[in-house]
């Protein structure tokens, strides 16, 4: 399915890719099994050169459409912008018992809880740490679902080179 939204693996330098056990043994948590299919399916970290979005009318970082545009999906990579180096920068601020999975607009992170399996934004620079977490959807399944695909390529900085990325698929 996100395969439409034409991702584009993100191009690291002297990175390896990790298989599940290792992301497994790394983190110390079990993954669910949508996220390991999410990582088997894409290998390294994507970036989405059409606009892939999701609603989330109730976020304070919609457009004026309510949706979201979801920016990286984190990867299998050892590098930074694979799944284990972003859950280590980011575990002094995630929620205990929570993955995060990948980034949307503004570098505010999308997670998962591995307790309940909803997907939730956290916002990086929310000094209120009662503010910082808007759950989005109930499971990831949802989450994917929800996910839409925009007809023009993405007029957004991301700070990514588009031309210089290799094509997963």
């Amino acid at each position: 399915m996100l395969d439409q939204f034409r991702p584009r693996k993100l191009a690291e330098d002297n990175v390896e890719l990790l298989d599940t056990k290792e992301i497994t043994q790394d983190l110390k948590v079990e993954l669910p099994q949508s996220v390991e299919d999410l990582l088997q399916f894409f290998d390294g970290a994507i970036v989405f050169e059409k606009r892939a979005s999701f609603p989330a009318t109730h976020s304070i970082f919609s457009d004026e459409d309510g949706m979201l545009d979801l920016e990286v999906l984190y990867g299998r990579s050892n590098g930074f912008w694979g799944i284990v180096a972003a859950n280590k920068r980011y575990t002094e601020y995630l929620p205990v018992g929570s993955l995060a999975i990948g980034e949307v607009a503004g570098g505010n992170v999308i997670g998962v809880s591995l307790k309940t399996g909803a997907v939730f934004l956290f916002i990086h620079d929310e000094l209120r740490p009662s503010d910082a977490i808007e759950t989005l959807y109930l499971s990831i399944d949802e989450f994917w679902s929800a996910l839409e695909i925009g007809d023009e390529k993405r007029d957004i900085d991301t700070g990514v080179d588009y031309e210089k990325l290799e094509w997963k698929l």
